[in-house]
């Protein structure tokens, strides 16, 4: 990872938040299946 001015050269916080929605996703298909 390079960082600019120790600050990352992209927003993190959006994809943390997609991250979250697929992971939520991905725990409800789980609990279908038991």
């Amino acid at each position: 990872m390079v960082y600019q001015d120790r600050q990352f050269p992209f927003d993190v916080e959006p994809i943390y938040a997609e991250a979250r929605k697929v992971a939520a996703k991905l725990w409800q298909r789980m609990d279908a299946l038991n």
